[in-house]
């Protein structure tokens, strides 16, 4: 079994390879869809909501670009958020562990939030 790091690695990869697979960004919402700044139009969304304007402004916001730079960050905050092996078994964050005394169990409560995006069906147990 992996440990969370690890899977949350392969979900950062996955997400990165489906922002790096679509149309580059930044997008733009217009009353027919996103526009990208090439000026290619697309429809997007095509909803029976009442909020069609909203989804394509949700849409536009969350573009490649936004999704790239969203997974590099968690990505720098898994790899600050490593286990480590303290007293044999026992298992620590090394950034949230201040080493005067404040054990935080790996893995640490950022990982497992970051790890409520990507895995949503991972168990991760009871919040601390």
């Amino acid at each position: 079994m992996t440990d969370l790091a690890d899977q949350l690695r392969t979900a950062l990869d996955r997400a990165e390879a489906t922002a790096r697979a679509a149309t580059p960004g930044p997008w733009h919402a217009l009353d027919g869809g996103v526009v990208d700044d090439d000026h290619e139009q697309w429809p997007v969304a095509d909803t029976d909501s009442k909020r069609n304007r909203e989804d394509r402004v949700f849409i536009a916001a969350n573009d490649p670009a936004h999704v790239l730079l969203t997974v590099a960050a968690h990505r720098r905050i898994v790899d600050r958020h490593q286990p480590q092996q303290v007293n044999g078994d026992y298992h620590e964050c090394r950034t949230c562990s201040d080493g005067y005394g404040y054990h935080d169990p790996a893995p640490c409560a950022d990982l497992r939030d970051i790890a409520s995006i990507y895995l949503p069906d991972l168990d991760q147990g009871e919040p601390r």
